[in-house]
This record gives C-alpha cells, sequence and structure tokens, in this order.
C-alpha cells in the first residue's frame, strides 16, 4: 500500500452525532456551520415534503429539512425543543440547509478504519447516503453523507429556495 493510502486510512475523522427517534446518526463535522435552537419556521408553499419551511439565519434565508422525513418518510412533528444542524448541503456548493433532530448528542473522533460498510444483505436498498456505521460505546451510529441525500432535482429545489433574501 502507498504512503498516501496508508495515512488516508488512519486520517482522524470528527463526527457530529445526533438523535433522531431511538436511532443515532452522524455527519462529518466539516459539513456543518452551527447548531441552532429555532423558535419559528416560515411555511414556504410549494416545495418538496421533507422540507419543513424556511429560516431567516442573519439576513440568509435556510431551507430546513425534515431530516426525519426524509429518511424514514414521516414527521418529527412540531416538538418545542428540536435542534437544528446548520450544514452545507453538499461540499461543492456554498448552499446552507437545516436539519431538524430530535438533539444533538456530542462530537465523536474516529479513524477511518472505524468506519465498517453496511451489511451486504442490506446492498439492494437504496442507502447512497450512508457513507458507514460506526459503533461507539457500544451504540451503533449510522454516518450520513449530506452530498448523497438529495437527488439533483431536489437539490436545484433547495437552491431555489436559498436564492431568497431576507429584507
Amino acid at each position: 500500500m502507498d504512503k498516501t493510502k496508508e495515512n488516508e486510512k488512519y486520517r482522524e475523522i470528527q463526527t457530529i452525532s445526533f438523535r433522531i427517534d431511538d436511532q443515532t446518526y452522524g455527519i462529518d463535522i466539516m459539513e456543518a456551520s452551527e447548531i441552532i435552537s429555532i423558535q419559528k419556521i416560515h411555511d414556504y408553499p410549494r416545495c418538496p415534503d421533507f422540507i419543513e419551511g424556511i429560516y431567516n439565519l442573519r439576513g440568509k434565508i435556510i431551507p430546513i429539512i425534515d431530516l426525519k422525513k426524509r429518511l424514514k418518510n414521516v414527521s418529527t412533528g412540531k416538538k418545542p425543543k428540536r435542534k437544528v444542524i446548520i450544514a452545507n448541503i453538499d461540499k461543492n456548493t456554498r448552499y446552507q440547509i437545516g436539519l431538524i433532530v430530535d438533539d444533538v448528542c456530542q462530537v465523536i473522533r474516529c479513524n477511518e478504519t472505524d468506519i465498517f460498510m453496511q451489511p451486504a444483505v442490506l446492498d439492494d436498498v437504496n442507502h447512497k447516503f450512508i457513507r458507514g456505521l460506526i459503533n461507539h460505546n457500544d451504540q451503533l451510529i449510522i454516518l450520513l453523507m449530506l452530498n448523497n441525500l438529495f437527488s439533483k432535482p431536489e437539490k436545484e429545489a433547495i437552491v431555489k429556495t436559498t436564492n431568497i433574501t431576507a429584507r
């Protein structure tokens, strides 16, 4: 194995872990910019059903995604203490989204070697957005790839929503 691949293999990553129902998920910390509590999400007409609405974050309009609805096709509902992770929609754009989660847990440090792939029996299921699994303190964490969470048309719809400017 060449030295570059060997170094990549042992590269440390940091993951923000969060809960949706009883399952813990994570995203690479480099994809997130901040974690906020939202008081009011504003409705926005004619947007995909997984977009809960929009939020004015210091003059920038951010589409708010119900991550539970996106992952499980079930709405989170109007829980009063939801957290929102502000993140880039993918690594190649400057567009941001808000991801509604039940709670943010902690930042987990691990090596690339600590991430294992989903079982082969699940390969037929469309899980392009799952990077892998992490076993942390006997808890299984599903590591998501935001870049693959949305199709190209869905990303375009989200980008249209972010082109609104607050006044």
